[in-house]
């Protein structure tokens, strides 16, 4: 997948702005594992976005789009989790 400068910088602003609602919503609850399961839920319907359309653009199952995407995400997670990870401990 290619994209321009623009597209890089609204994702940026979207990936900001959701993850912002999930540490702002994951504050209405104390236990760590329930504060899990909201920022999960949360991604996962996040994540549907854009298998639904390129599983309506391509003709894919669901399933195998979501694993294509998965594969394409992973590096992206590992990223924001050792960034996270930093930030957390540095508290």
């Amino acid at each position: 997948m290619s994209y321009d400068q623009i597209t890089r910088d609204i994702a940026i602003k979207c990936s900001d702005d959701v993850c912002a609602a999930i540490d702002r919503n994951m504050a209405l609850v104390d236990d760590p594992m329930s504060k899990t399961m909201v920022a999960m839920m949360a991604a996962g319907r996040a994540f549907a976005i854009p298998a639904g359309l390129l599983a309506a653009r391509i003709g894919a199952e669901p399933d195998t789009v979501t694993e294509v995407l998965i594969e394409r995400i992973r590096p992206i997670i590992a990223d924001a989790i050792k960034a996270i990870a930093e930030r957390e401990t540095s508290r």
